[in-house]
């Protein structure tokens, strides 16, 4: 039988009442939550801090595996909450067991394999990191009693996450300020050594952490049971806990489209969608070059263009395929262009060359104008970095909002302010009737 204890009656139903009322309720005790975590971790760097600079450079190389797992367990954390909040929506008392208890039993699968793994590998892992000979024993004293007692630093964001899916933030309150506190308590008896216990150093700020962290464990598994009957470790089969870690980790996507995406009629179950992870990368990329030629280049994939041909005077791009890889069934060769062409001086010059299954354009040609940001005087500006700059290039000056060059001259001196992302010019001779302005205003360009 599953049910549910009446106290859970008690929370609020987020659904309906104010919802400012609703925002302030849940917003501030998160905010105080956050803050027990800070102190927290405060505490552990403040105490370390007295044991020597190694030891706190030990406890810097400790930081990038702490929050690797942290990740990990805020993952399945939201994952499991984030189900959990719809099964409550539907009044689904059996899903909402199922989805805290096996929650906490993923995170327990996960805990295995963290501590197995980090356990033989602290060594070659903290080396890759760079800890010197020196601070690798204090590092190693630290996360071996860490990871052997991690179960309660990935268990309990699982519960509290729960809970506040149900509209209650109070108690995964309770558990971080129960954390912080005792962690505070904790840590200099067990580092220095205090009221008739062990000088412990690194390993007891280990300690301290691992035993109020499994403190804060038994109170959010206490809420969980005791308080909203959550847990039930009953079974009907296997395939009931596997399909629960199925929905911890969806794969389904809800997408919801503009009221004028026209496109969105085109789209029918069972269609194959892909969601773009375009990157800067490209498989070719000429930048600030002068007669260079690209030739006899098939590129079969791309995390952005194919080929990018960036400031450059001369160009020619011949031969080049990008077309999908036999035998492959991939729905796009490249997620951008397949020559991508941008602020070029002359060119470049593309031929004989073949293109399919890209995201975007097969060529794109275009160039955006450094606006005229300060006149200083008619032969001394600044103006923006939209394009690359140098002494020696020869521009015009453009005003676009009558449609009329003011001047064409060479750039003597520019100095690129990177911060304010823009040029400070000196012209080998003044253009008359210069202004600044943003749009429309004064532009230069290549002549």
């Amino acid at each position: 039988m599953y049910f549910m204890n009446e106290n859970r009656q008690k929370n609020p139903d987020v659904t309906t009442g104010s919802l400012k009322r609703h925002l302030v309720r849940l917003t501030l005790p998160t905010i105080g939550g956050m803050f027990a975590i800070t102190i927290f971790n405060l505490t552990d760097t403040f105490f370390i801090s007295r044991l020597g600079t190694n030891a706190l450079a030990a406890m810097g190389f400790t930081f990038p595996i702490v929050m690797l797992v942290g990740s990990v367990s805020m993952g399945m954390a939201s994952g499991a909450g984030s189900v959990l909040a719809r099964a409550m929506g539907k009044q689904d008392h059996h899903l909402m067991n199922r989805i805290a208890t096996d929650g906490i039993l993923l995170s327990i699968l996960v805990v295995l394999i963290v501590s197995c793994i980090g356990l033989f590998t602290m060594d070659p892992l903290f080396r890759f990191l760079g800890a010197p000979d020196e601070t690798l024993p204090l590092v190693k004293e630290y996360m071996t009693i860490w990871y052997i007692g991690v179960i309660a630093f990935i268990m309990p964001p699982v519960g509290d996450s729960s809970m506040r899916a149900m509209g209650d933030m109070k108690r995964p309150l309770i558990v971080m300020l129960v954390c912080a506190v005792l962690n505070a308590i904790l840590d200099p008896i067990l580092i220095f050594g205090l009221f008739g216990f062990p000088a412990m150093g690194m390993a007891g700020a280990s300690l301290a952490t691992i035993i109020s962290r499994f403190v804060g464990m038994l109170t959010t598994l206490s809420f969980i049971h005791f308080h909203y009957g959550l847990l039930d470790f009953k079974y009907r089969s296997i395939s009931e806990l596997i399909d629960s870690w199925k929905k911890i980790g969806p794969r389904t996507y809800r997408l919801k489209a503009a009221a004028k995406a026209w496109r969105v009629k085109y789209i029918q179950p069972g269609d194959r969608w892909y969601q773009l992870a375009r990157g800067f990368g490209g498989a070719i990329a000429v930048n600030r070059c002068k007669d260079c030629v690209v030739e006899d280049v098939t590129v079969y994939s791309s995390p952005g263009c194919a080929s990018s041909v960036g400031h450059s005077e001369g160009v020619i791009v011949r031969r080049l395929e990008v077309r999908f890889k036999p035998g492959e069934n991939r729905i796009l060769s490249t997620n951008a262009d397949g020559v991508h062409c941008q602020g070029n001086v002359r060119g470049p010059i593309i031929e004989d060359c073949y293109f399919e299954g890209m995201a975007d354009d097969a060529t794109n040609m275009y160039c955006r104008p450094n606006m005229v940001r300060t006149v200083h005087s008619p032969a001394d500006l600044t103006v923006s970095d939209d394009m690359h700059l140098e002494a020696g290039n020869r521009v015009q000056a453009f005003d676009p909002s009558v449609g009329q060059f003011r001047g064409e001259t060479v750039i003597v001196s520019a100095e690129h302010d990177k911060e304010a992302r823009t040029y400070r010019l000196k012209l080998k001779k003044g253009i008359p009737g210069l202004r600044a302005g943003k749009d429309p205003g004064l532009v230069l360009h290549y002549a």
